[in-house]
């Protein structure tokens, strides 16, 4: 498979960094071919992506995320598959239910949800997802 990650942002934790090593090795293994963007946005990594890829796979410097869940998502039967990860402070998903422009404005962020917050899969269906999932968009 022909994969271009687009990877946002300029600053990335050891663990990332960690973890994103192991994931470019473990493509290899796999016979992957890897291409990889990196810009300050998302829309400049885009812009840097000129030939055709079978996946895109945008993972943001918060995301914590194992090998295994990248290719999880990879394998999904889905044109468009988005994981939900834990922020670094292994406390808060970068989700939110309710898009609300007054908390932002009093806390200066968005209140995010927690791990109890999340109850069955119907709930999930009620979330508004941040720039922050990984997410795949498979080509046709």
């Amino acid at each position: 498979m022909k994969l271009c990650f687009i990877l946002p942002g300029s600053k990335y934790t050891p663990y990332f960094l960690m973890t994103w090593t192991d994931l470019v090795v473990k493509c290899s293994q796999r016979g992957h071919q890897v291409m990889v963007s990196q810009q300050p946005t998302r829309a400049e990594c885009f812009k840097t992506c000129t030939e055709e890829y079978d996946a895109y796979m945008c993972i943001d410097p918060e995301a914590v995320f194992k090998p295994e869940d990248v290719f999880r998502l990879l394998e999904s039967p889905h044109d468009v598959t988005a994981g939900l990860y834990m922020m670094e402070n292994m406390q808060e998903f970068p989700v939110v239910r309710k898009w609300d422009a007054d908390y932002f404005a009093k806390k200066g962020q968005f209140k995010f949800l927690r791990p109890d917050d999340i109850r069955s899969e119907e709930h999930t269906s009620e979330l508004q997802s941040l720039r922050h999932l990984v997410c795949r968009l498979l080509l046709e």
